[in-house]
């Protein structure tokens, strides 16, 4: 009996080693999204539903980190104002006009000729989620599936003229602006900055309506916010406002941990005045004062605490705020 269960011990040890040698032997790895190789950007916020999954590939070619964020932005302000369950064609590419350097383009999985913006809004997502969960801004690939069926590409790659579907469906740009890097040399010794919001809404016969008389006035306090604990927030926010784009914005609170502290945003619509004409903000106005905010953080060079205020022709509409607090256990989701 003993030399039976000696013998079993010695073939399980063997098989072990083996199986070791097979997976090392085997080649590389397409990383997957739970295995984080920088454990400090471990509490990245997930996709809301757990059927969601995806797989992302890197090659070693340098992509502008504030290059991607804003056109991680420009595409998910598109996405995330039009109709939650409507199906896009294939081939959507953005590029911003002031940071130029990366293409985004988003394909339907292979065979289908649409993908619903739903699962664009999520792919999206989770390519800038993938990106800083790794802190690798670099020419990659994801492909994202749903219960285990393909349901959309994201490639992220710089300009090339090669690239027809680029050039064939451009996505349009947040702001038309010369071409640069957008980074302010130095801190804006300014304490508040305000830009039109620009807010694009589905008017009543589809098409899609622009007011460009809305307005967000951004107040600066004293304590710091990582920079990309805003691109968290923002591009979350975003997330989480768009099944609901065309609904006035009531009370609307969030609170998402990220990458060096937890942040929460607080929003609320302000009652007119007696005597003023009544405008109700909407989700849909939000979501573009939110597309819009990082690249003015990124002007001034300012990342801190700060209260917004969205107004038109000076009269107040709608309040909110940003604010950071350090990261508890409570606060870690992965």
């Amino acid at each position: 009996m003993q030399a039976r269960c000696s013998l079993l011990l010695i073939l399980l040890q063997t098989i072990s080693v083996r199986a070791a040698e097979a997976i090392a032997t085997a080649g590389p790895v397409i990383a997957r999204p739970s295995a984080a190789p920088n454990p400090n950007l471990s509490t990245l916020p997930n996709i809301p539903d757990a059927d969601f999954d995806y797989i992302s590939r890197y090659d070693n070619t340098p992509l502008s980190e504030n290059a991607c964020v804003m056109v991680f932005m420009a595409a998910m302000r598109q996405l995330a104002l039009s109709r939650f369950e409507d199906l896009l064609p294939d081939g959507l590419s953005w590029q911003h006009e002031r940071y130029p350097g990366v293409v985004l383009l988003l394909e339907p999985p292979q065979g289908s000729r649409t993908i619903s913006v739903r699962f664009a809004l999520w792919t999206v997502n989770a390519a800038l989620r993938d990106m800083m969960f790794r802190d690798r801004f670099k020419k990659m690939e994801l492909l994202a599936t749903y219960r285990g069926v393909r349901i959309g590409t994201v490639q992220m790659f710089p300009p090339s003229t090669s690239t027809p579907a680029v050039n064939a469906k451009r996505g349009p740009a947040i702001m038309q602006h010369p071409q640069g890097d957008g980074l302010a040399p130095t801190t804006s010794s300014r304490n508040s900055v305000a830009f039109d919001v620009n807010s694009t809404r589905v008017g009543a016969d589809g098409g899609t309506v622009t007011d460009d008389q809305l307005q967000a006035h951004v107040d600066f306090l004293a304590k710091v916010i990582d920079r990309r604990d805003i691109w968290v927030m923002t591009a979350w926010s975003m997330l989480y406002l768009a099944p609901s784009n065309p609904y006035p914005l009531g009370f609307w609170r969030t609170t998402i941990p990220s990458v060096a502290s937890e942040v929460t945003s607080i929003w609320n619509s302000v009652r007119p005045r007696p005597g003023t004409r009544p405008y109700l903000v909407t989700n849909g106005d939000l979501i573009s004062l939110l597309a819009r905010l990082p690249e003015y953080l990124l002007q001034e060079n300012k990342f801190r605490e700060m209260n917004i205020a969205i107004n038109e022709n000076g009269i107040d509409l709608a309040k909110g705020s940003f604010r950071t607090k350090p990261l508890s256990v409570q606060s870690r989701w992965l």
